[in-house]
Order: structure tokens, then sequence, then C-alpha cells
């Protein structure tokens, strides 16, 4: 199954999106690797990847077609789901991106849940408010700002009648 998604009009990229999401074959039950692979020139390819439950797989699929992809095509043998974005242009630096959806066997799904649980955890309020875990140390005020002198203005120079120009120093203007 291959689809394009126009962007030609509002009704069109919904219409495309929900139209390719409906001919999609996605378990729900199943665990799937999510792996965006980003192409942009002079820059090193970026690549990440993440694990996705097939009950959020449809709505994250829609979100890309919705917003940063054009073009999705799933695989029928090995079911494997790829959405592109590939039209480059000045406007986004000539970048193409990629996201593959592979799912995984129940061994995988489980290995891949027992290292997360192995891995820590770092708590959400500690990535919130960053300010309240540096040390506890006072640290002395800040030094006032220094005062600003006061500048006397001369006073405003007077022009000749005559010309308009400012007097010199012996008081001639020359005219």
């Amino acid at each position: 199954m291959r689809a394009n998604i126009r962007r030609t009009s509002l009704d069109a990229l919904h219409s495309d999106a929900e139209a390719a999401l409906a001919q999609l074959t996605i378990d729900e039950s199943a665990t799937y690797t999510w792996t965006v692979t980003i192409r942009q020139p002079g820059q090193p390819t970026t690549e990440r990847t993440e694990t996705v439950p097939g009950r959020e797989l449809a709505r994250l699929i829609r979100a890309q077609l919705l917003t940063s992809m054009h073009e999705i095509e799933q695989d029928d043998t090995t079911g494997t789901i790829t959405t592109r974005w590939t039209r480059q242009s000045k406007r986004n630096n000539y970048r193409t991106q990629e996201a593959v959806f592979t799912k995984l066997t129940n061994e995988e799904a489980t290995e891949l849940a027992a290292r997360a649980a192995a891995t820590p955890r770092v708590p959400a309020h500690v990535l919130d408010e960053p300010a309240r875990f540096v040390s506890r140390r006072v640290l002395p005020p800040a030094p006032a700002a220094p005062t600003r002198r006061r500048v006397t203005v001369p006073a405003r120079l007077r022009a000749c009648g005559g010309c308009f120009q400012v007097p010199a120093a012996n008081g001639t203007c020359g005219c």
C-alpha cells in the first residue's frame, strides 16, 4: 500500500490522511519501533529510535501525515510502515526525513521492556524545576550598579542673526 498526501487544501490534506490510515494494517496489541532519520546537506544524518505501543501508532502516524510527512507506504509482507518527506526546498533547508515503524516480536518487546525497567528514571519534577536542585550555597548579593556622574550640558550656542551660523570662538561668524 502506498499513498501520497496532497497539501493543496485543508480538506484534501485531511481526507488523504484519513484514507491512508484506513488502508493501514496496525496491530494494536503489538509494540513498534519508530526510527526517524533526518538528512540535510552539510549536516550529519540524524537518527532517533523509540518504541511506540500499537494503540498509539495510528494517532502518531496521523499527526505526522498532517504536519511533517507527505508520503506513506506499508510493506505487505513485513508490515513495516514508512512515512517520508522528500520534497526538498530552500524553505526547509533541503531537508528530507523518513520514519520507519517496525513491529517487534514478543521476545524483542519483553527484552526492551526489561531493559527500560532496569534504566533509572529521572523524576519529571527534576526536569521541570532544575533551579530547585542546585546547591544550597548562599551567594553574596551582587554589587550595586555604579552611580552615574552628572554631566552638565553647556548652554545652547547662539547662531548669527544674519547667516544662522554658529560664531567662532572670537565671536565672528564670517558674514
